[in-house]
């Protein structure tokens, strides 16, 4: 037993925000790797002379599964959602499932909101869908695209 994966679950039960654990949240998901295939070998040293038990596998995934009931900032919940991923667990398939439906209409829904938008500045003469030949509210690609450009010129930078 070793002696990151319990600091990793303590730090995780402590974090608050997506920015808590934007910096180490990763080794989470390469100690539950680590734990799956002990031969395992990480970008990380540290993680590599790091023994994982499957009690602390297991720890690691019911942090990041009590975690996600914590917040609801989409960045948190990708970050645990990784770090579940790297379980391949097939008793997360309805969680897997009821994400991808959930923001799969949050996405939908979004775009909705976006295109309005872009089409709504193009309306004021905002130089918005230039040259296109056809624009179409569900091509989210394109809409993404437009508004991270009508954002830049307006000093805005969204990241990704």
């Amino acid at each position: 037993m070793g002696e990151l994966a319990p600091k990793i679950v303590r730090d995780i039960d402590a974090a608050k925000t997506a920015e808590d654990v934007s910096d180490w949240i990763w080794v989470a998901g390469e100690l539950i790797r680590k734990a799956d295939q002990p031969h395992y070998t990480s970008f990380d040293l540290e993680i590599d002379r790091e023994p994982v038990t499957w009690d602390e596998r297991i720890q690691l995934k019911e942090a990041a599964l009590r975690a996600l009931e914590r917040n609801s900032d989409p960045l948190w919940i990708q970050s645990m959602l990784s770090v579940l991923s790297r379980t391949g667990d097939r008793d997360l398939k309805k969680l897997w499932i009821n994400f991808l439906a959930d923001y799969l209409s949050v996405l939908k829904r979004s775009n909705a909101i976006v295109y309005t938008a872009l089409i709504s500045l193009r309306d004021i003469d905002e130089p918005v869908f230039e040259g296109a030949r056809s624009i179409c509210m569900i091509d989210v690609d394109r809409n993404v695209e437009e508004a991270h450009k009508v954002l830049e010129r307006q000093g805005i930078r969204i990241p990704w």
